[in-house]
């Protein structure tokens, strides 16, 4: 983890040779099934088929369906191909989506409810759209009902290209405490 926490902090300096060569030796220490874990291709494919015909393939359940080789093929391929500066020895975009795995691992993981960070709704939508342009929270959750000490509250995240995301939050042990001010 602490080779992960490095690759994370080096890659939110712009050190981007530095993140490689920490999230490689991060990557190779780890068996395989954790590797598999953090570098999950279908975390950025979309969950099922879409039903526009345009749109065919490109979705985690084909993918899924693919044997491994090709699956493997396709998934190098991608990352070769959105490689933004190839002249530099680092792939920044692989880079940066295995900086939004990490940080969304040590933010969101909740042991207690074993809850990995990287599967839990505010995780998958980091991963996928990265940090939000906006943040807000607010007190009562995401159904407007009337706000009680006990109702939790809404974070919602707003990006630029129009997406909008309501998480509610519920008051509890490990998960989320608000302060009495702010209830």
């Amino acid at each position: 983890q602490s080779r992960l926490a490095l690759g994370l902090a080096r890659h939110r300096q712009q050190k981007f040779a530095e993140a490689r060569v920490a999230f490689d030796s991060a990557l190779t220490m780890m068996d395989d099934e954790q590797r598999e874990y953090l570098t999950r291709f279908t975390r950025i494919l979309r969950p099922s088929p879409s039903k526009d015909p345009d749109l065919k393939g490109g979705d985690a359940k084909s993918f899924s369906a693919m044997p491994e080789g090709q699956r493997r093929g396709l998934e190098e391929m991608y990352w070769y191909m959105n490689d933004p500066l190839t002249l530099t020895s680092e792939n920044e975009l692989w880079l940066e989506f295995l900086a939004r795995v990490v940080y969304a691992e040590f933010r969101w993981t909740d042991d207690d409810r074993r809850m990995r960070g990287a599967e839990s709704d505010r995780g998958d939508i980091h991963i996928r759209y990265g940090p939000a342009d906006y943040e807000v929270s607010v007190q009562g959750n995401a159904n407007f009902q009337a706000a009680t000490l006990t109702s939790g509250a809404t974070v919602v995240w707003a990006y630029k290209i129009g997406l909008t995301f309501f998480f509610q939050l519920q008051p509890g042990f490990a998960s989320t405490r608000l302060a009495l001010n702010d209830q």
